[in-house]
């Protein structure tokens, strides 16, 4: 009897200790949703709020957009359809993020930043409450916020202009989220053209083409500005309110300015001149025919090289320059 007794006590002991195990393995799982440079925060001497990426499991309600917006919209293009998807994603997944910052308030010191149409929020949290976010199920990991540039005096100046240009309540920009990447200052003036990113602000990866008086500023987004009178400007604005002269684009063309763009920023607008050199000319044709062949250009400006206006560059123009060449037709 007495055997039987210690018998049922150890495996009784046993299964205890078999489902404390089992358990604490189940509690360490959250560990997996925290990235190493988060845990290392957490870990670290200093008490401090920790800014961190939130990141959310996708909005279940997302995978039936197309199912909704059927039942909601008619559309007559594929464009149309498109732009009802968008709103209609953005309403949804907005609501996901927004019912799980109002269901979590207790955890969350502040929300830096909360997008509609991704599952994730950038969010101040204190160090005890990051293990509790990351034990929830809706939250998929978590990583830190990433690194801060360090602050000069420019961007010191830049930030609050910066905040006016791109304002969003859920984010202020301080001048440890500006990343400089080139400044030039105009000689005798407080001016500057500035090319810089905003840390979490999200860009389109498109090139802009823009004539700005006889100049063609060719740039990735985001474009530079003109920091002048405590406010940014794009070059095109800056110019139209006379901000910015056709001397300042003269003497910002002779600058080493480039922001991130491997091309010359600014250059001279010369219809036919397809390779930028400041001239129209024979090479201008090859060179135009040689991209119409598909054929690799070191340098090739389209809309300089788009004689007609018909917002293409090919034979037609270059043929268009051999007779201004021969001087029997007239570019204007």
């Amino acid at each position: 009897m007495k055997k039987a007794v210690a018998l049922c006590l150890v495996l009784i002991m046993l299964f205890s200790c078999g489902i404390t195990a089992a358990s604490a393995e189940s509690n360490d799982d959250y560990l997996k949703k925290l990235t190493p440079a988060l845990i290392q925060e957490i870990n670290s001497p200093t008490d401090v709020m920790i800014q961190v990426y939130i990141f959310l499991r996708n909005c279940p309600e997302a995978q039936h957009v197309e199912e909704i917006i059927s039942q909601k919209y008619t559309w007559t293009n594929q464009q149309e359809h498109l732009m009802y998807y968008r709103k209609e994603m953005s309403a949804i997944i907005g609501a996901y993020v927004q019912g799980f910052i109002d269901d979590n308030a207790d955890l969350l010191y502040k929300v830096i930043c909360q997008t509609d149409a991704a599952e994730f929020i950038i969010a101040e949290v204190s160090k005890d409450n990051v293990p509790k976010l990351a034990q929830l199920d809706i939250v998929k990991d978590m990583d830190t916020y990433g690194s801060y540039s360090t602050p000069t005096a420019l961007t010191e100046m830049i930030a609050p202009a910066a905040n006016e240009r791109y304002y969003d309540p859920r984010h202020s920009i301080t001048a440890r989220d500006i990343n400089l990447r080139d400044y030039y200052q105009f000689c005798d003036s407080d001016a500057y053209a500035v090319h810089f990113y905003v840390r979490n602000l999200g860009y389109i990866d498109v090139m802009i083409e823009e004539r700005i008086g006889d100049w063609l500023l060719e740039c990735s987004h985001p474009e530079p500005f003109l920091f002048v009178n405590d406010h940014l400007y794009s070059f095109k604005e800056a110019y139209d309110a006379g901000l910015m002269t056709d001397d300042m684009l003269e003497e910002l063309a002779g600058s080493s300015f480039k922001g991130d763009y491997v091309l010359p920023l600014l250059t001279r607008y010369i219809k036919g001149d397809a390779d930028g050199d400041g001239e129209c000319t024979i090479v201008d044709a090859t060179m135009i025919q040689r991209h119409e062949a598909n054929i690799a250009t070191t340098s090739f400006f389209q809309p300089l090289a788009d004689v007609n206006d018909d917002s293409e560059a090919n034979v037609i123009d270059a043929t268009l320059i051999q007779r201004n060449q021969a001087g029997i037709y007239t570019i204007e």
